[in-house]
């Protein structure tokens, strides 16, 4: 199954979070089809594109790749995360850095399906 997620800058997050997060009570609650033809034991979502854990202060490997990455330099990074977050919104937003401030409650939700869920 692919998610068509709304993207930013048109829909800034939690836009595409939300609706991924839909798609998997979706597949946990849907009808018969899944539970026929989906053996939930061997199941894994994954994607890429939708962001990684960023914050306000650089990490370590931020700032060793400021310039490394030919295909996405931090620069760029930094003006993806400007068009994709709330408006007005910092780089130290739950969004871009859920271990802000102690942990972001967005990640509560994702317990709702009770799968288990590994963030990379």
């Amino acid at each position: 199954m692919s998610v068509k997620y709304r993207l930013a800058p048109e829909h800034r997050l939690p836009a595409a979070s939300d609706d991924a997060i839909e798609a998997t009570h979706f597949i946990k609650n849907s009808e018969v089809w899944f539970k026929e033809h989906a053996d939930y034991s061997s199941c894994y979502v994954m994607g890429q594109s939708d962001g990684g854990f960023s914050g306000a202060i650089r990490t370590k490997f931020e700032s060793l790749s400021i310039d490394d990455d030919p295909v996405i330099p931090l620069a760029v990074n930094d003006l993806l995360w400007y068009h994709a977050l709330p408006v007005g919104a910092a780089r130290d937003h739950e969004f871009c850095n859920p271990t802000v401030g102690g942990g972001s409650k967005l990640m509560d939700r994702m317990k709702l399906i009770e799968w288990s869920v590994m963030v990379i």
